[in-house]
């Protein structure tokens, strides 16, 4: 059918005044059309929305990503995010230039497309207890419960129904990072657990080269050296493998994927004030395979997603 597009299983006619015989791909059916157009690589898909408009609104549709994942075509991809001086004339960064004040270590994405922010400082550094959880697709930010505890830079890590929000540091100890975490949960239940946090003791690692992430539905901490990863359940750290080779300290990890296809992405610090990433599955032992890092994203990784 020409001109028209599939969402969440009915056909949809464009609402733009292209003719009624236009097609996502000139001589075939769209059906046949969007299995074509779901193969295409990601990296290509900012260029595919560019082709036509039928084409970007075919890249924008829930049924453009269900043809993705049926055709194994899906990717699992992790955003880095880096905040940099403004070049002056002479193309080097200027002393002068206004520094980002870009912080992501509050943030993190939960289910659902729900992404959570907790913690922080204000203007004055002042430590902050407020959580906040934005719904992307009604684009809409709501108040969460105040943590119970003061914490700047904390690490929040999202999963199976339940935000962690563990170690940061208090107003009056800048720096000086905590070993205490605190958990909300995400899903509504009946017993009243969605509207407060709760205490999960002292659970956190030391944060401060050590990095939380949520990794095949368990919480990851990863450091460096020998049974530098450990896995958290919800009650006690086990080994899981060693660190990424090289790496002196984790900056952050990422968790991509699910089930059998579950990875995490790691960036660190190496030798000399430098930073590598690596990547390794989370099933099996872990086998770390390093992982090019673009020009101009060598330096301290503020924002990361997946």
């Amino acid at each position: 059918m020409g001109g028209a597009i599939e969402l969440d299983g009915a056909l949809l006619r464009a609402p733009w005044g292209e003719p009624e015989a236009a097609e996502l791909i000139p001589g075939l059916p769209d059906d046949v059309a969007m299995e074509c157009l779901a193969r295409v690589p990601s990296r290509s898909h900012r260029a595919m929305r560019h082709v036509c408009r039928g084409w970007r609104r075919a890249a924008a549709s829930e049924a453009f990503r269900r043809r993705r994942r049926m055709a194994g075509a899906a990717e699992d991809v992790v955003f880095l995010v880096q905040a940099t001086l403004a070049r002056g004339g002479d193309g080097k960064g200027s002393a002068a230039a206004t520094e980002c004040a870009l912080a992501a270590a509050n943030l993190t994405t939960g289910d659902e497309g729900v992404v959570y922010v907790a913690g922080g400082h204000d203007e004055s550094k002042n430590a902050l207890r407020s959580a906040y959880a934005y719904d992307v697709a009604a684009d809409a930010w709501r108040a969460l419960p105040d943590m119970s505890e003061e914490r700047d830079e904390p690490q929040l890590v999202a999963t199976q129904g339940r935000m962690l929000a563990a170690s940061g540091y208090p107003t009056d100890a800048q720096g000086a990072f905590k070993k205490t975490a605190e958990r909300y949960t995400t899903t509504t239940t009946t017993t009243g657990d969605a509207t407060a946090w709760s205490s999960e003791g002292d659970m956190a690692p030391n944060t401060a080269e050590t990095c939380l992430s949520a990794v095949g539905g368990k919480v990851w901490a990863v450091g460096a050296g020998k049974g530098g990863v450990r896995e958290w359940d919800g009650g006690a750290w086990r080994d899981v493998a060693d660190g990424p080779p090289g790496m002196k300290a984790c900056v952050k990890a990422v968790g991509v994927g699910d089930g059998d296809g579950a990875a995490v992405f790691v960036f660190g610090k190496v030798e000399d004030g430098k930073h590598a990433a690596w990547v390794t599955h989370a099933g099996g032992a872990a086998r770390w395979r390093p992982v090019p890092v673009p020009p101009g994203f060598g330096g301290v990784g503020f924002g990361y997603s997946s």
